[in-house]
């Protein structure tokens, strides 16, 4: 609900003033795994990231995150417009894999990551049919996986680390 420039503001102040943990799935851990399994993946990895041991944690959703130990959880649908918490944390996330894009738009112009964000635009679509999937693209989706024999000769091997 915010626009790109008030996320970066609240952004900088979430990371400046509160305790903030990072956490992501890879494309090949979605593919593997599914994207349900990898969105807990990420906020099991988010909430080691906060480098404390125990709490109380309040998931987007209807399940738990797997594998957190001493940490107590509420699960919330629709988390992000009922909790603050959860909302600064959809904040992170979104400011956070935008500025992944960014990255990648400067690995792979050709793909215009900046300008759609890795949605599933027409415009990205197009860039798909046009250069085939990077490995950055998750194969098992819709609007990838139709495209992967067809890419062979373009496959990409680079692994941005962030």
């Amino acid at each position: 609900m915010l626009s790109e420039s008030q996320r970066e503001e609240v952004f900088s102040e979430l990371i400046r003033d509160h305790k903030v943990g990072i956490g992501y799935a890879t494309a090949e851990e979605i593919d593997k795994i599914n994207i349900l399994r990898a969105s807990l993946l990420a906020m099991h990895r988010a909430v080691r990231n906060l480098k404390v041991s125990t709490g109380h944690l309040l998931v987007d959703g209807t399940f738990k995150v797997p594998n957190l130990g001493a940490f107590t959880q509420t699960t919330l649908i629709k988390g992000d417009l009922r909790a603050q918490p959860i909302g600064a944390a959809s904040i992170v996330a979104k400011v956070t894999r935008d500025r992944y894009m960014q990255e990648l738009a400067a690995q792979y112009p050709q793909y215009d990551f900046e300008k759609h964000k890795g949605y599933s635009t027409q415009a990205h679509k197009q860039k798909i049919v046009e250069f085939g999937p990077t490995d950055e693209h998750r194969k098992t989706f819709r609007g990838v996986r139709e495209y992967i024999a067809n890419s062979a000769q373009t496959t990409f091997s680079h692994r941005l680390n962030v």
